[in-house]
């Protein structure tokens, strides 16, 4: 193909992108600062610090009025409160789609929360200290620890890791079934060999093994082993075997399916993080593949000659002297709006030496951060 024929591909190919961006929609203003990652880390480590005061509150607090203490709650639902309005203003003119799930969970904890440290305080608190008053504040405080499980809703990871066990429940509940069957095996074991025979002489044995519910007490202990050795100790007295007994015991538990439910969970947890890794690189390969083809078509717009390598000083006068070449760009940019001047020195097109269209790629890609 001629350079002058590829150079009219090119152009043409450049003017249909204009023609195609102008022809689109206005986009779309950006997102509400309420829905960007900066808001749900800023309330979502709000909802922790809320939580450790909650800890602080049980240690330290009284049923009688506490003024700092109630000043602090409410400086907690303020927050909570001008978010959710924050939220709904933010659906405009949608209103309604703020009330799904998640929105309506968030409204009522923080109205149960309003209804506690401003309505039953003043109510309850200040004139009547009856036990049913106390009961009903202590209940709706207790109620403040459901704010936690709002914090789900602001770290993707914790929504991986509860997604990851929910998918899990299926594995490890066939596990779980089969340690409570070796469990309840060794528990029938010991009781009719030690607990029956013994159980009327000897306290330990009475402890450990004298029923079935302290026999399997006993086994689960051995399984965490939390007192293994007494457990087996207070067997060892009547025969030395019942040593051997529960150290097989440990290892088929604690050794083998214990360690077989936590891996279960961590593959499921490595599984569906390569899925979400699968799913960005594919749409980073797309659209760094799109990327490609119009930085090229920009490239060979500003070299006319198609010899190969152009002076940085043309990509700079085609970005400064045609303001559309910076919507191709913004397409894949988190923000091309800064200075012209500036933006020349990011693409390194400040000075007048020649670059190849793999230069001009790479320094694009730096400038986007990626690799």
């Amino acid at each position: 193909m001629s350079a002058k024929t590829q150079s009219g591909d090119a152009s043409a190919f450049l003017k249909d992108a204009f023609a195609a961006r102008e022809a689109e929609p206005t986009k779309s203003p950006r997102l509400p600062w309420v829905k960007t990652t900066q808001a749900d880390l800023f309330f979502g480590v709000t909802i922790l610090f809320n939580a450790a005061w909650m800890g602080v509150d049980v240690e330290y607090g009284t049923d009688e009025f506490n003024l700092l203490f109630w000043v602090i709650e409410s400086l907690f639902l303020v927050i909570f409160s001008v978010e959710i309005v924050m939220r709904i203003l933010a659906e405009a003119p949608s209103y309604v789609r703020f009330f799904d799930a998640w929105g309506i969970f968030d409204t009522l904890v923080t109205g149960m929360g309003i209804i506690d440290a401003w309505v039953l305080t003043f109510a309850m608190g200040a004139g009547d200290s009856s036990l049913g008053s106390l009961t009903v504040l202590r209940m709706f405080r207790l109620l403040r620890l459901v704010r936690l499980i709002r914090a789900l809703r602001m770290f993707n990871e914790l929504v991986l890791l509860v997604h990851t066990i929910a998918t899990s429940l299926a594995a490890v509940a066939w596990s779980s079934l089969l340690l409570g069957m070796v469990v309840y095996s060794g528990s029938v074991l010991t009781m009719l060999q030690l607990g029956i025979p013994h159980r009327d002489t000897d306290p330990e044995i009475e402890r450990f093994f004298g029923g079935l519910g302290s026999a399997i007490f006993s086994h689960f202990c051995v399984v965490t082993l939390d007192g293994w050795a007494d457990v087996a100790s207070a067997a060892m007295k009547y025969n030395k075997l019942w040593g051997v007994y529960f150290v097989f015991f440990i290892f088929l538990t604690n050794f083998a399916l214990l360690n077989l439910m936590v891996g279960t969970i961590v593959e499921r947890v490595m599984h569906s993080s390569q899925e979400q890794d699968a799913g960005k690189k594919t749409i980073s390969e797309g659209e760094s593949d799109d990327l490609r083809l119009q930085l090229r078509a920009l490239f060979y717009a500003a070299n006319p000659h198609q010899s190969g390598c152009i002076c940085r000083g043309d990509i700079r006068r085609l970005i400064i002297h045609e303001p559309r070449s910076l919507q191709i760009m913004d397409q894949f940019a988190s923000d091309v709006s800064v200075p012209r001047s500036l933006l020349c020195k990011l693409l390194e097109c400040s000075n007048d030496e020649d670059t190849s269209f793999d230069g001009f790629y790479r320094t694009v890609l730096g400038m986007h951060g990626c690799t």
